[in-house]
């Protein structure tokens, strides 16, 4: 059986706006091949929405960084580290947030 997109988008946008014991019954209810893509399709949500790496305001990480409201680190490399931050001026809205490692901003 070959599936269609649209039906496992379907699916999958019900089973995200279940409740955990909702969820399973509905998963239940479905083809085995759909319901092992929409059960990746959930596994794949669920880790996008993992939540920061750290707690803000321990000892090594600022809490705040200008206008900024540190949130958790997304990712780290050779040039720097990329922190979820909160902007809290002018304007209030989340944001990606580089700050670049000395000597690599030449």
């Amino acid at each position: 059986m070959t599936l269609a997109w649209t039906e496992v988008r379907t699916a999958f946008e019900h089973a995200v706006e279940c409740d955990e014991a909702e969820r399973a019954r509905f998963l239940a209810e479905l083809a085995p091949e759909l319901r092992t893509r929409v059960a990746q399709l959930l596994a794949a949500d669920a880790a996008a929405i993992e939540p920061p790496s750290f707690v803000a305001g321990s000892p090594a990480i600022p809490e705040r960084l200008g206008p900024f409201r540190l949130i958790g680190i997304v990712g780290e490399g050779g040039m720097g580290t990329v922190f979820a931050a909160e902007q809290t001026e002018p304007i209030v809205r989340r944001v990606a947030l580089m700050v670049v490692r000395a000597g690599m901003d030449t």
